[in-house]
């Protein structure tokens, strides 16, 4: 029976970052963060009141019949940080956007990998990286856009549109959030 190497990969807010070491992570779930999981420094000279280090971690491992996957969200409390002068629950709530945006980006990945038909077994690596690849560029995009539209959470009225829009969008992702999930490629026998 030919087995198939665990993969594993993982994209960080912040890019490849260095993380820190021994940082337990916290999976993403429906209980919201709160001030005490940023547990990272902020330095005087950081331009931002508050930093969320999240990250989607994706493995795999299979045989010539099936592939087990294991997709995460995953916050990092050492690397996550705030200025404490600046804590409040409007920063906070945008913080926690971050998070859910990195869950929603893990929905979409096992959404993309469920779906996906593989050709033959050589490529399942490659396939996958792909697959990770593209859903990692459309991550930080979002990020990105996410950020420059509420200004960091000042513009309040963006930050209700976002937050209804993230809210709705998990909605819609609602049938993958499931972190385990196997997808059978038994057919490349055939």
């Amino acid at each position: 029976m030919k087995k198939l190497i665990l993969l594993s990969f993982v994209f960080a807010l912040l890019g490849f970052v260095n993380l820190p070491k021994e940082d337990p992570s916290i999976k993403w779930s429906t209980t919201r963060l709160t001030w005490d999981d940023f547990k990272g420094k902020m330095k005087k000279s950081d331009p931002y009141d508050a930093v969320t280090l999240s990250a989607v971690s994706n493995s795999f491992s299979g045989d010539n019949t099936s592939l087990n996957f294991e997709t995460v969200a995953l916050f990092f409390p050492k690397g996550s940080k705030k200025k404490a002068k600046k804590q409040n629950h409007k920063l906070l709530n945008h913080e926690q956007g971050h998070f859910d945006i990195t869950e929603l980006f893990a929905r979409k990945l096992r959404k993309s990998l469920q779906e996906k038909k593989f050709k033959n077994y050589k490529t399942i690596g490659r396939d996958v990286d792909k697959i990770y690849d593209k859903n990692n560029l459309a991550w930080r995009k979002m990020q990105d856009l996410y950020d420059k539209e509420t200004n960091h959470s000042e513009n309040e009225t963006a930050q209700a549109d976002w937050d209804a829009n993230i809210n709705n969008m998990l909605l819609d992702y609602k049938y993958y959030k499931t972190t385990n999930f196997t997808v059978d490629i038994s057919y490349l026998n055939k």
